[in-house]
């Protein structure tokens, strides 16, 4: 009996022991249960998975976790609080409402630039070193939207010009004019390769002449140009290779051009006729056709942009263009801009030589974007 009291006393004495330090031992291995914090996660079924590990954080608060943009859309991050100095991260699969998404995925970019150009000279009528008084302006807009989600893309590009500039002895007179539209659908092949699909329109607004002097000292002036006179539409389907967001080279083996000249006479003063036959308006080619774009900021408030285009018909080889855009902008401050523009072509259905023309001007300007 005293060796049953015996061991009946020590095993009351190790359960005093275990009570005083705040240790129950317990035949159950399984994890201890874990007040949840104040604030759930957001609302949404949960999908729970074993294939998310566990992190063990060290801190008593419950934090926010930045993950990628992707995971954003598919998970939510729940943290668990411990009496102890570790907090358990568990990570849960959800489908999470748009609505109470901490990031909205953005998948349209959109800018528009417009500027004003104005370069202006008076002289009084007394000056001995001579000059004309002069006035000149150039009003640029530009629009640009991109579209981009997993493999898909789709891009607009939109630049108008027109400049005129008005002398004292010679009038008003254009000096710049352009419509030019571009629209682009592509796919990712592999990086940096897409196969896309484009859509190209090039023109003027407003009609242009070739001045000349007459015996009686008069200006005269012959239409050579005019909206749609000419005009261009590009069909062109290709491969696209774009290692970066600024820089971008198209090659459109399978392309159709459609050249028009909806003013049937103009080929009195434009002998080629832009290559349309005379009498008619349009004529279509097969051809092969390469664009590439150049847009980035090259220094601090300096910024380059550079389109370059090639066009080479199957069927007419004399129907060879190459066109070359480029434009520098000196940001002076938020509103104030100092631009140069230049172009260069050679198209043998209007020259045989090289035409080209720049404009340097100092103007305000306006961005607006990501709206």
């Amino acid at each position: 009996m005293k060796g049953i009291a015996t061991a009946i006393f020590l095993m009351v004495c190790i359960m005093f022991v275990f009570t005083a330090n705040g240790q129950i031992p317990s035949s159950d291995t399984s994890e201890r249960r874990v007040a949840k914090p104040e604030q759930d996660s957001l609302p949404g079924d949960s999908l729970k998975t074993d294939s998310i590990p566990s992190f063990i954080v060290i801190s008593d608060t419950v934090r926010t976790y930045p993950f990628s943009q992707e995971l954003l859309n598919r998970i939510n991050v729940r943290a668990l609080r411990k009496s102890a100095k570790s907090t358990q991260l568990k990570v849960m699969f959800e489908q999470i409402a748009q609505d109470y998404c901490l990031y909205k995925p953005k998948y349209w970019s959109r800018s528009v630039d417009a500027s004003v150009d104005l370069t202006e000279a008076t002289f009084s009528s007394n000056w001995k070193s001579g000059g004309l008084n002069s006035i000149a302006a150039l009003v640029s807009l530009s629009a640009k939207t991109d579209y981009e989600r997993y493999d898909v893309s789709f891009t607009n590009d939109l630049e108008m010009q027109y400049g005129s500039a008005n002398q004292k002895t010679q009038g008003l007179r254009k000096t710049t004019d352009r419509i030019y539209l571009d629209s682009k659908f592509a796919v990712k092949i592999k990086s940096p390769f897409y196969l896309f699909t484009a859509v190209n329109f090039q023109s003027q607004f407003a009609p242009g002449y070739n001045y000349f002097v007459n015996p009686n000292s008069s200006v005269g002036k012959i239409k050579i140009s005019a909206l749609l006179a000419p005009g261009y539409l590009t069909e062109s389907l290709g491969v696209e290779y774009k290692p970066a967001a600024y820089f971008n080279v198209r090659l459109g083996a399978g392309a159709f051009r459609q050249t028009f000249v909806i003013d049937t006479s103009l080929y009195k003063s434009t002998q080629s006729n832009y290559g349309v036959p005379v009498g008619e308006r349009a004529l279509t080619e097969a051809a092969l056709q390469l664009v590439s774009n150049y847009d980035q900021d090259i220094a601090k408030n300096i910024h380059l942009k550079a389109l370059f285009q090639f066009f080479e018909s199957y069927i007419h080889s004399a129907n060879t263009s190459t066109r070359l855009d480029i434009s520098f902008t000196a940001r002076v401050n938020r509103m104030l801009n100092v631009n140069f523009t230049g172009t260069a072509l050679y198209d043998r259905n209007q020259d045989s030589r090289i035409q080209y023309t720049q404009f340097l001007s100092l103007g305000i300007a306006y961005r607006y974007s990501d709206f």
